[in-house]
Formats: C-alpha cells, structure tokens, sequence
C-alpha cells in the first residue's frame, strides 16, 4: 500500500530539515511512500530548501497563503496514495512510526489513527490520541501532560467513540475524508 504525507508549509525552514530528514529516515521502501510538501506562500526560502535539498518531495506551491487548511486539502487533492497523513511542518517521526500508523489501518474497521506526540522535551506527551464529545464537539485528549512511561504505547480504542487523528486509509477512511472534503 501506498502511502501520502501531506505537510502544510509556511515559512517553515527552520523546522523542514529536521521534519524531512527523519522521514527519509523511515523503515518505509521509497517506492511506497510519497511525501507531498505544501508551500503556503513562505516568504523564509522554504520552498527554495525543498526544491533544492528534497528532490524526493513533491512540491507544490500556492500563489498566496491558504491556511494550514487550504494547505492540508492542496495536499489532499495531489496524494495518490491508499493511506493519507498530515503531518505538521515541525514533527519529528521515529522509524518505526508508519509501520505502527499503517498496523492500526489494516483493521477494515478503522478508517482513522493517530499516534503519541510528544513535546520538545521528549518526556512529557502533548496527546496519545483523542476523541470528540458529541453533540458539543468537544476534543479530548489521552495521556495530555503525562510523563511518557511507555503506558501509550500501544493500539486502544475507545469504547462508543471513533478515532479522530491525521491519517486515514482504507474503505473507511475514504468514507470519512469524502465527508470532510
């Protein structure tokens, strides 16, 4: 299966490098991942550092700033991949995690996945995935603030709640990216 990263990028050169470098760090062969790089307009030489040093990544340029969203769906509309990812312009990835995003895809039942994020200090985690609370739409996050013991490292699912996260494949993820696009 195919893979899309879509990142979002305005004046992102500070942050690119070490975004892209673990990518390309990933245990992924080449052949199935694309990496779509968004330009919002930057005004910082971004574009000019991703056409330069990633010949691997797809470029694509907006003639103004749309937005992370407008990025995010320029991105979209470009990927060919089964499974599609969007990924901030300042993350950092591990080499294992696409094989973890991609195992929690593979059930037919799951159309959306997350995974652990972390903040700069690489102890505390921002969020280990989350849920909305219907009819208000209120965001929840898992493990927000925790010190990372490890105890979110593996697939869970809430009971009565989807996932709600940045990557989406398979049948059912095309059901709910044909409903948000």
């Amino acid at each position: 299966m195919k893979t899309s990263i879509i990142i979002p990028v305005w004046n992102g050169s500070a942050h690119l490098p070490a975004c892209l470098d673990s990518l390309l760090r990933l245990n992924a062969p080449t052949t199935a991942l694309e990496i779509i790089a968004v330009d919002n307009a930057s005004t910082d030489g971004s574009a000019d550092l991703l056409a330069g040093r990633y010949p691997q990544v797809r470029l694509v340029c907006n003639a103004r700033n749309e937005g992370f969203a407008g990025g995010c769906n320029r991105g979209l509309q470009a990927a060919t991949g089964d499974y599609l990812i969007l990924l901030n312009q300042d993350t950092v990835v591990t080499p294992s995690w696409l094989d973890w995003l991609q195992a929690a895809l593979e059930d037919p039942a799951v159309g959306v996945a997350g995974c652990k994020i972390l903040y700069p200090d690489s102890q505390t985690i921002q969020h280990a995935g989350g849920w909305l609370e219907w009819p208000l739409a209120l965001a929840h996050h898992h493990g927000h603030g925790e010190l990372d013991q490890g105890q979110w490292d593996r697939h869970r699912r809430r009971a009565g709640h989807p996932p709600r996260c940045a990557a989406a494949g398979g049948p059912a993820g095309s059901r709910v990216l044909a409903r948000l696009l």
